[in-house]
């Protein structure tokens, strides 16, 4: 349905914005804000980031797997018809604790009749509760910011780690200096934990709505050897960009 939904909403803003620049050579904010007010309204209704079959495939190679903060559980829904088994997790409410920044893209709380499938209600604290399961995010931290990704990572033991949305290199922050170049699903210290404790195997595009750029990134837990062997290197050489540049 998400993915329906998308299509027809692109097609019909895309075919506008596309004549406006044919005609006037320029593209209509009118018709840009028209087009981000209706997607987000599908987000809200369904999730942040718009699943595909290779996606949803990948993701349920790792079986079996625990989401938490999955909102309305419509990605977790999909995996469980796909047969894969996953438990979804969300928490009641929205916690000011974890995060500050809550809004119209923000984590809501559990609310059953707008669910997809069997949410339960739980946070961080049921990682520890099934560790033998990949943990999945997806957006866990509302515009980049807040504690919530990283209270769930500091729980988990396992050796594979599947985020869904936006990650620092490949975001228009990279573009604009209005957005945060590190995007707006995972907060700045929860990216820099990941990169040192894991390393990135495997990355998957996703369709994305406007002005975010979102992927499903698939993480392995690096090894005793590899931690100790970077641990030896950032102390004996220095962290100098321009050596590095020039060598």
């Amino acid at each position: 349905k998400l993915r329906t939904s998308y299509l027809l909403l692109a097609k019909r803003y895309c075919a506008e914005l596309l004549a406006q620049i044919d005609v006037c050579e320029c593209l209509s904010v009118n018709t840009l804000n028209a087009f981000t007010k209706e997607s987000l309204v599908l987000r809200r209704m369904y999730a942040w980031s718009i699943p595909c079959e290779a996606a949803l495939q990948k993701i349920s190679s790792y079986s079996p797997l625990i989401e938490i903060g999955c909102g309305t559980g419509y990605w977790a829904d999909s995996l469980t018809r796909m047969g894969c088994d996953i438990l979804a997790f969300n928490s009641a409410e929205w916690s000011a604790e974890l995060s500050t920044e809550e809004g119209d893209m923000g984590q809501c709380g559990l609310n059953p009749s707008e669910c997809f499938g069997q949410v339960k209600l739980g946070g961080s604290e049921m990682i520890k509760e099934h560790q033998d399961r990949t943990l999945v995010l997806m957006w866990p931290d509302f515009l980049g910011k807040g504690s919530f990704g990283l209270q769930a990572l500091e729980e988990y033991a396992g050796e594979f780690l599947i985020l869904v949305g936006e990650w620092k290199g490949r975001t228009w922050g990279a573009y604009t200096p209005e957005l945060d170049d590190h995007g707006q699903s995972f907060s700045q210290e929860f990216q820099e934990a990941v990169m040192c404790s894991f390393e990135e195997v495997e990355v998957i595009r996703l369709p994305c709505w406007p002005l975010f750029l979102d992927t499903v990134m698939i993480f392995k837990r690096k090894s005793l050897q590899s931690l100790m062997e970077n641990n030896v290197t950032d102390q004996s050489e220095p962290n100098d960009m321009l050596a590095a540049f020039f060598s």
